[in-house]
């Protein structure tokens, strides 16, 4: 819940300075048409000037950026999971994995097809939401409540 909190402040947030180039200096900006793949843009993420990019400000985050060297829309998604304390563990996973994808270990197809974005590390629910929904055959709306009912339950300790 404090997630889409957080994602609806931000889009809150850059639709405001959206509104206030065209206002200012009469330039629509489309975010929908945004490249993701830039490489101007992870390359300036990658320097000390990114600590005053909203997300990117915390010291944590800023040396988690230093070594993993984002160059994907997905790099910087699984970097926020890392804040979260429950997932704070899973970083070094992370690391060695995206360094050497050659030696990840899947359990089997299923598990590879559902986790190789994240170099094999469980990183969102939706990924555990596939996963049982894949092993079990079971309707992907009641493997939805299963990990909705894991995850009020277990709260912190849930590392998804």
């Amino acid at each position: 819940m404090e997630d889409r909190v957080e994602g609806n402040v931000l889009l809150s947030i850059v639709n405001k300075c959206v509104g206030l180039i065209s206002k200012r200096h009469g330039v629509d900006i489309d975010i929908y048409s945004l490249p993701l793949d830039d490489p101007k843009v992870y390359d300036l993420i990658k320097t000390d000037t990114s600590s005053d990019v909203l997300g990117l400000e915390s010291l944590r985050m800023h040396a988690c950026v230093t070594m993993v060297e984002p160059n994907e829309l997905r790099h910087l998604i699984a970097l926020q999971s890392f804040l979260k304390p429950c997932m704070a563990q899973k970083f070094s996973e992370y690391y060695k994995n995206k360094e050497e994808p050659d030696n990840i270990e899947y359990y089997s197809d299923i598990e590879e097809t559902i986790l190789k974005e994240s170099y094999g590390v469980l990183l969102y629910c939706e990924q555990a939401v596939d996963l049982i929904h894949q092993y079990s055959k079971i309707p992907i709306d009641i493997s939805n409540t299963i990990v909705k009912y894991i995850r009020k339950n277990m709260g912190e300790e849930l590392d998804i």
